[in-house]
């Protein structure tokens, strides 16, 4: 709740975006905007810069005006006559047309500039979802999109080095941010115990688990011929034993509580493209994609929909090496036909869509999120 309350007249509303302002009218009466700076324009005062923008609307739906603060929440503002007191609100308590009516309105008046997952209802609104590695690169960045869809994230990370505090950051971001509650669980993906002791946390917590993303995963370049039983072992053991561990443990949750779910796995374009040097990584990958299609087949009649994101070359951590090496980016790029690396927040944005109910007749398939790399063979 915003402590703050201020009144004034019930005429103008702003849309303001860094040095961009547009003034916009109410029932065809304009509003002229002095200046991008101030907090004093037209007949309106006391209007404020939540964020990167404002929107301060006096259009009555459902008997209120709404204001909407891009990084805070909205608030409400019941009509009262011609002048009006500011309160604050939740973002849950604002009705979803409402919310859709201003974030189009913004929309238009910034050029397409507002992230089109603001602007309808939220995919995932009130999902409990579980990710594994969800501290950094690509579970970051699904954890993010999560949240912004209305998801409770459990974060999962790895208990060593400052990754506690990453997560616990990323979670209280979350909050702060889109409105949305999470928490940060500890866990070895490749041990059991952590991992029943991670979905015991987020059922006492939440009460429930929708949606299950196995994200974390490691790899290492070697040649073939001397790679040791410990290193082979610790690639599988993470990457594919981990994926088995969660999977297993999230399908029955899922059954359980008898309204089925999501399972996501993070695996690679590797599942199929050869990667000499990374035997272990490779085999992990196209394990885990039988592994999919077996439980997508088994896990149907509870309708649990079980699918792989094969993500090809995405800027993130665990490809720095190439990222800071001119010669190794163009060799990588020259084998993209997409011509760039990719962004994680593409591979969340196929995560959101098979995390939702949008994807409720897909299962057992493979989305590629790689630019096509995948049909680049004329370089084989």
């Amino acid at each position: 709740m915003f402590e703050k309350r201020h009144s004034w007249p019930a005429t103008p509303f702003l849309v303001e975006r860094s040095s961009i302002v547009f003034a916009l009218g109410f029932n065809r009466n304009p509003t002229i905007a002095l200046d991008a700076n101030r907090e004093q324009v037209g007949t309106a005062t006391h209007l404020a810069i939540f964020g990167e923008f404002l929107l301060a609307a006096p259009r009555t739906i459902d008997e209120h005006v709404v204001l909407f603060a891009a990084k805070g929440a909205f608030v409400g503002v019941p009509r009262v006559g011609a002048g009006v007191q500011l309160v604050g609100f939740h973002r849950s308590s604002v009705c979803a047309p409402a919310r859709r009516f201003f974030w189009n309105a913004l929309n238009v008046a910034l050029g397409g500039a507002v992230p089109a997952q603001k602007m309808g209802a939220m995919k995932l609104k009130d999902k409990v979802a579980l990710i594994s590695g969800a501290n950094s690169g690509i579970g970051r960045a699904i954890a993010t999109r999560f949240a912004q869809e209305g998801a409770h994230v459990a974060v999962n990370y790895l208990p060593i080095g400052h990754n506690a505090q990453d997560a616990q950051a990323e979670v209280d971001d979350f909050a702060t941010t889109y409105g949305e509650t999470g928490i940060a669980v500890a866990g070895d993906v490749s041990k059991r115990d952590d991992v029943q002791a991670m979905f015991d946390a987020v059922v006492k917590q939440f009460g429930r688990i929708d949606i299950v993303v196995n994200n974390a995963g490691i790899e290492f370049k070697k040649p073939f011929v001397d790679v040791t039983d410990d290193e082979w072992n610790k690639v599988l053991n993470v990457n594919l034993f981990g994926s088995f561990l969660l999977s297993q443990l999230g399908a029955r949750q899922m059954i359980s509580q008898g309204q089925g779910g999501k399972i996501i796995n993070i695996s690679s374009v590797h599942e199929d493209i050869p990667f000499p040097g990374y035997t272990a990584y490779c085999a992990s990958k196209g394990a885990i994609r039988m592994m999919m299609r077996n439980l997508a087949m088994e896990l149907a009649p509870n309708k649990i929909n079980v699918n792989n994101i094969a993500p090809g070359a995405i800027a993130t951590p665990i490809n720095q090496s190439v990222l800071s090496d001119p010669e190794a980016m163009k060799n990588a790029i020259s084998e993209i036909p997409w011509g760039r690396f990719g962004k994680p927040e593409e591979v969340a944005a196929v995560a959101a869509f098979l995390a939702s109910d949008e994807s409720e007749y897909v299962t057992g398939s493979t989305y590629y999120v790689d630019g096509g790399l995948t049909q680049q063979v004329t370089l084989y």
